[in-house]
């Protein structure tokens, strides 16, 4: 019986035991699995995040290509732009110049054709009147001289009658000459600027010489401060255009008449403005002088300038000179401006397709640096004039010029130098390749073939590999 019990004893406690060591590795394997699950959602938060990064990341790629494929469409219409523009420019003054010719050539083969029946008609009625009467004393003189063979102080009378008749003949039909062709030639110089003005004034040249210039057009600016002393900034701008359209019909009213008629030197009449004028003293009275007195510029351009009417006219005009152009003047701004276009027809290469001996080719540079080798300007001018030459080269410099496929030596002489500022983007026409002591230059002409484009993005490559005037060739023989 104590046997048994205490087998039981010992069976009750090998269980317990084992029951321990049972929860001992329950609670062991439990906390090992607790830390692979706790180390497997940091796991989870870790590669969720990264996820998040890399989706970010993502569209910030997509953004960044899509700002630069934005990008590459601007530089592509930008450079179709500098590419195409000067072909369509040179298109339209090569029409506008025919067209103008082949108006002139018409204008003036009627105007030919007036003179003529002109001069005619002129020739016709001196033969009935002059020549009437020249033929008339012929005859009676003949008739005396047969009557009576000795002379007589009737034959010298008639002498001198004949004479008279034929130099006042010979004067008239010169003077008819002369009227006529001056009638043709006035007529067609102002039909032939008349055209001018008209094509100068659709293709609006800016920085020029010669343009056209309004007259009888009433200056705002005074209008605008005369008002602003009075009104508010917004308020004076719109009483400025309103009192000077007000002004401006005035002007070309023919009703009013603020002009008076005064005689110069005893015998000579010409107009002047009336400064007893109401409208003009009360004009004056209440904006001022230089209001009053941009009125009274504008009636005396439309005096002098629009004859037939009282409108405002447009004129050909030297800015420069202060004065009215020559049709000449105009003519070569036209030439000028249509070979700047035939300069411009061929296309724009890039810098790495450039090569020894070529000419007449376009580029779109960028000037990184200039340094300026050669200044004699301090020197010639201490010497008189006669020791040097306009035209001698005073100021040499070479500037680093390139695109985004690479660069080279640009060598500019003059007033060429005064274009080479560092960071100007340079449109160059007709350049040429040279070689210098072995090294590639790049050059142009004149001034005229340099232009200064607008500002604009340029990437320029300024590795030293890609810069063609480091490396060396051998002199290109002309023979």
């Amino acid at each position: 019986m104590n046997a048994q019990l205490q087998k039981d004893e010992e069976l009750r406690t090998k269980f317990e035991d084992f029951k321990k060591h049972i929860n001992a590795e329950h609670k062991i394997e439990k906390g090992a699995a607790m830390s692979k699950i706790a180390m497997l959602e940091m796991e989870q938060q870790a590669a969720s995040s990264k996820i998040e990064e890399l989706e970010k990341e993502k569209e910030d790629a997509a953004k960044k290509i899509a700002f630069f494929e934005k990008e590459l469409e601007t530089k592509e219409e930008k450079i179709g732009k500098y590419m195409n523009a000067p072909l369509q420019k040179e298109e339209e003054l090569r029409t506008k110049f025919e067209d103008y010719k082949k108006y002139i050539n018409a204008e003036h083969k009627i105007e030919k054709d007036s003179a003529m029946s002109k001069i005619a008609m002129l020739e016709k009625e001196l033969e009935t009147k002059e020549v009437k009467a020249y033929k008339q004393a012929i005859r009676a003189l003949r008739e005396v001289q047969v009557e009576d063979k000795e002379p007589t102080e009737k034959v010298k009378e008639l002498t001198k009658t004949v004479q008279k008749l034929t130099k006042e003949r010979q004067y008239w039909e010169t003077l008819a000459k002369k009227l006529k062709g001056k009638e043709s030639e006035t007529t067609e110089l102002v039909e032939a600027r008349k055209k001018m003005i008209s094509v100068l004034s659709e293709l609006n040249y800016d920085d020029v010489d010669i343009g056209i210039k309004r007259f009888g057009a009433i200056d705002t600016c005074p209008f605008r401060a005369a008002c602003k002393q009075k009104f508010s900034h917004q308020v004076a701008e719109e009483k400025a255009t309103e009192l000077c359209s007000i002004w401006q019909a005035n002007v070309e009213n023919p009703k009013w008449n603020p002009f008076k008629t005064v005689t110069l030197s005893g015998e000579v009449q010409a107009e002047t403005i009336d400064q007893e004028d109401q409208h003009l003293q009360q004009l004056r009275k209440d904006w001022g002088y230089e209001v009053y007195l941009a009125v009274v510029i504008a009636l005396k351009e439309i005096k002098e300038y629009s004859m037939k009417e009282r409108t405002t006219t447009h004129q050909l005009w030297n800015f420069e000179e202060g004065r009215k152009a020559t049709l000449e003047e105009a003519i070569c701004l036209m030439e000028e401006k249509l070979t700047e276009a035939k300069i411009k027809d061929t296309g724009f290469v890039k810098v790495d397709e450039l090569k020894p001996g070529t000419e007449g080719i376009n580029l779109i540079v960028k000037v990184l640096n200039t340094d300026v080798v050669f200044d004699k300007r301090e020197e010639q001018q201490s010497l008189p004039s006669y020791h040097y030459s306009s035209f001698r080269t005073t100021r040499v410099a070479e500037s680093l010029v390139g695109d985004e496929t690479g660069t080279i030596i640009l060598t500019t002489r003059n007033e060429q130098v005064d274009l080479m500022t560092p960071g100007s983007i340079l449109l160059l026409y007709g350049a040429k390749i040279q070689i210098y002591r072995g090294f590639l230059r790049l050059a142009v002409e004149n001034k005229m073939q340099i232009k200064v484009a607008e500002p604009m993005e340029f990437d320029v490559d300024d590795d030293e590999d890609c810069n063609l005037s480091l490396a060396e060739y051998e002199a290109i023989l002309k023979y």
